[in-house]
């Protein structure tokens, strides 16, 4: 029986340490103090590696079958944003209009591929949302009301604000959901394909935008 080990972290492992070995970018000779406990903290076990130069620039063999399985996920994934607004927008979708461009297309091997190699998820929530006011066809700041002269305006005069990043925020939730629907889909084709580790399901929450703060 394998080391069981959640799939994210095998993902790393496999990208960030083993699989760099073929191209010769992988640390060579005898592992340091700090690779061995960065390579426990990550996969919560010990694992041997050897001293040689030589066999420590082949990746170990269950690194070369996660590879496999990567690159077996879809190239393309076309996502229609306006189907996806409810799910993608839900606790901001009272503020949203319609999505300029709202086809959007996935790679979900570059995705799996790049966020292993750099050690992090997907960030859902890097365009967070903000108020702007909305501008007029003249260029200017859009006024209900009416002005009687600088800084003057008839009681109840308003600016109208508008939300931007919106369709940021739902292409970043949108990446962020293919991504985690590879893990566990990956976690499963994995199931009994490897010889030392076997694949836990993914920890990251599937829509963390919809718990509560």
């Amino acid at each position: 029986m394998g080391h069981s080990v959640e799939i994210e972290r095998l993902l790393q492992w496999a990208f960030r340490e083993e699989l760099p070995k073929r191209a010769g970018l992988g640390p060579r000779g005898p592992q340091s103090a700090w690779q061995a406990t960065e390579r426990y903290a990550r996969l919560g076990c010990l694992i041997r590696t050897s001293l040689s130069a030589s066999t420590s620039a082949i990746p170990h063999r269950d690194a070369l079958i996660i590879a496999d399985h990567v690159t077996g996920l879809r190239r393309s994934i076309a996502i229609n944003l306006h189907e996806w607004k409810a799910f993608l927008l839900g606790d901001l979708l009272t503020l949203a209009d319609e999505i300029a461009n709202p086809w959007i297309s996935v790679d979900e091997v570059d995705l799996i591929e790049n966020h292993s190699r750099a050690g992090v998820s997907p960030d859902w929530h890097r365009y967070p949302p903000k108020a702007m006011p909305e501008i007029g066809a003249n260029g200017k700041q859009k006024v209900y009301g009416k002005r009687y002269g600088k800084d003057r305006y008839s009681e109840g005069a308003y600016c109208p604000l508008q939300w931007i990043n919106l369709a940021g925020i739902a292409r970043a939730r949108a990446e962020y959901t293919v991504w985690r629907g590879s893990l566990d889909r990956l976690a499963r084709s994995l199931d009994g394909k490897l010889r030392n580790y076997v694949a836990l399901p993914p920890a990251a929450l599937p829509a963390p935008w919809t718990r509560p703060h």
